[in-house]
């Protein structure tokens, strides 16, 4: 066996993660892959340097999709309004019926 297994405690250093951290991605799905072996879990160091290299980042900016032309909007996607002039105390007529 050339690939050694690590526990949460050793991935999560490994990763510079708590284990706390760790334990929640993996609830969560969002964390590297994992191996159970009856209650215990362990981390296989290839499959936590495939989920590192998986996050490799340029800029801060760089929400990891290919297509860099279409940006997101903040704020679920839609522009917001700008507020107009606000009249206080002043109320709109009602059309003659």
């Amino acid at each position: 066996m050339h690939d050694r297994y690590l526990k949460t405690g050793e991935a999560a250093e490994l990763l510079g993660l708590s284990r706390r951290t760790l334990d929640r991605y993996r609830l969560t799905g969002d964390g590297p892959a994992f191996h159970k072996f009856g209650n215990s879990v362990r981390y296989r160091r290839s499959d936590i340097q495939t989920w590192a290299d998986a996050r490799r980042k340029t800029s801060t900016s760089d929400d990891g999709r290919r297509d860099r032309g279409a940006r997101r909007r903040p704020h679920g996607g839609t522009p917001r309004a700008r507020p107009g002039p606000r009249s206080e105390g002043v109320r709109a007529e009602r059309p003659a019926e």
